[in-house]
């Protein structure tokens, strides 16, 4: 069916074809508390109320987080499905949104009825006018097979017409073409004019294109140029380069796309913190209630005792209880030789005896 291609009304331009309405998200698993919740598990880099220390390490350095629960209890799964969802409904429309800036315009095919119409109802175009119009016309179509048309009402159509002169246009379209391949522009006055476009024009015709004429054909008009005159500079300035390649995204949904992708932006943002969170809470464990500070005996990394099993830096396996055994037998056998070096630079005092008998 035919859309409107824009047009000036008394107060101002409009543009045509349709409109963009976004959704919204609606977040349950972030609290501006600075806290965070997943799936039952609340967690902070805070300590808070009822919450419990536990550590995990990162390139060798200990981090902290204070839990409610259990953090290698938390299932990353359930992390993968609301990040994989996000990331589509962020980058599946910013791609189809850059994909379509892209214009390719193609020739429509003449395979229609592509005589030129001109009702001047509103008698304000002499013989001389129609003739250079059609000229103008004739141009345009052979460019891009689309045919363009006028129409100009009277002022009994002003007084009469129930509805608005767009949907007039409309109802002018329907009743001269059967096709979707005519550009109607219906004109009333200089401040009131409108574009009908049929919807296979709309590759070629796009927002920019009729953006650029309706801007035109209106300054054209207010700087008292004739009907004729108007009318033929605006296809002037638009004919020429219609058919070349162009980029350019509708700026009608520029702010809705702008306000939907800063929401799903966000919301993806925190669902890839969440999930990193969470393959990291696995490897988390509770603080003991007397952390000791020891060194892996392989390359000096610091870490708590009984919090991992394995050297957060160099990866060396270790077993706890087995190095706190090594490190006593080690504390033993120093003290023995420190036994031994005491005992063997001891003081007999059997030499220092004396022999009574002697005497």
């Amino acid at each position: 069916m035919p859309h409107s291609s824009g047009g000036f009304h008394g107060g101002g331009f409009h543009g045509g074809g349709g409109g963009f309405h976004g959704g919204g998200f609606h977040g349950s698993n972030y609290h501006g508390t600075g806290h965070a919740v997943y799936h039952g598990h609340r967690f902070s880099r805070w300590a808070f109320y009822g919450a419990t220390r536990y550590v995990y390490y990162r390139h060798g350095r200990p981090h902290y987080i204070y839990s409610d629960s259990e953090p290698s209890t938390a299932d990353p799964k359930k992390a993968w499905l609301p990040t994989i969802i996000l990331g589509l409904m962020l980058f599946i429309p910013a791609i189809c949104t850059l994909v379509s800036g892209f214009h390719f315009p193609r020739k429509l095919s003449t395979n229609y009825d592509t005589k030129i119409v001109i009702d001047d109802g509103g008698q304000r175009l002499s013989e001389k006018d129609k003739a250079k119009i059609t000229e103008t016309f004739v141009s345009f179509r052979e460019k891009t097979g689309i045919t363009p048309a006028l129409t100009t009402t009277s002022w009994v159509t002003s007084m009469f017409w129930p509805a608005t002169l767009e949907d007039y246009a409309y109802s002018d379209y329907v009743t001269k073409f059967k096709d979707e391949k005519h550009w109607l522009i219906v004109y009333q006055s200089k401040d009131n004019f409108e574009g009908m476009q049929g919807d296979e024009t709309d590759n070629i015709l796009t927002k920019e294109v009729t953006k650029k004429f309706n801007y035109a054909f209106h300054d054209y008009l207010v700087k008292d140029n004739t009907l004729t005159e108007s009318l033929i500079k605006a296809f002037d300035d638009i004919t020429p380069t219609i058919m070349d390649f162009s980029y350019s995204i509708d700026g009608d949904v520029a702010m809705p796309l702008g306000f939907w992708f800063t929401v799903t932006g966000v919301a993806f943002a925190f669902s890839v913190v969440r999930l990193v969170n969470t393959y990291r809470m696995k490897d988390a464990v509770k603080m003991p209630n007397n952390p000791k500070v020891k060194a892996c005996p392989y390359c000096g990394c610091l870490y708590y005792s009984d919090t991992v099993t394995k050297c957060p830096k160099c990866g060396a396996a270790f077993n706890i209880k087995e190095e706190q055994q090594r490190i006593k037998k080690e504390r033993k056998m120093l003290q023995e030789e420190v036994k031994k070096e005491e005992d063997e630079y001891a003081i007999d005092p059997d030499q220092f005896k004396i022999d009574n008998d002697q005497f």
